[in-house]
């Protein structure tokens, strides 16, 4: 299910594996399919850490997900510093915006949320191949960012390849 735009979320079932390939920032209604993931999703897989792949780790995991998180360690080290930096600008915008007697929605994660996201990373190597779900899963460098990486999902005769943005 992706998001219009060239935002990313996709599921993925392959083999024993449904898998989520990021998770989007942008659009309410992409919350709505995450809702209805949450229960049959057995893995998340990150390209690479751009607040359009990454942004909805937190509210993926506030909402009840569980499972591994599945990245290279550059987009590990980077989502976290993307995440936490989102928690804070949330909290601030909130606070000052009921300071100045303005209604506003709360922030949609905070920085324990983030922590708790962070906790369900699996670090994935590159050109090594992994077993999530029982799928073959391997990172091949896409050099778009630091730690970006093409995905290449197998499983018996069907292989998937997400490229992230590249």
């Amino acid at each position: 299910a992706g998001d219009p735009g060239g935002l990313a979320s996709f599921l993925i079932a392959l083999g024993t594996l449904a898998a989520m390939v990021g998770v989007t920032l942008q659009g309410r209604k992409s919350l709505k399919l995450y809702a209805l993931a949450i229960g049959a999703l057995t893995g998340v897989v990150l390209s690479h850490a751009h607040n359009d792949h990454t942004g909805r780790l937190p509210q993926l995991v506030k909402a009840g997900y569980a499972g591994p998180i599945y990245a290279s360690p550059a987009t590990r080290a980077l989502t976290e510093f993307i995440l936490l930096d989102g928690a804070k600008l949330q909290r601030e915008e909130y606070e000052r915006n009921l300071r100045h007697g303005r209604v506003t929605r709360p922030p949609l994660f905070e920085e324990k949320d983030v922590a708790q996201a962070l906790a369900q990373f699996q670090i994935v190597e590159f050109d090594r191949d992994s077993t999530p779900g029982g799928v073959s899963l391997r990172l091949q460098r896409a050099g778009h960012i630091p730690g970006s990486a093409s995905l290449v999902f197998r499983a018996d005769s069907e292989c998937f390849v997400f490229s992230g943005d590249v």
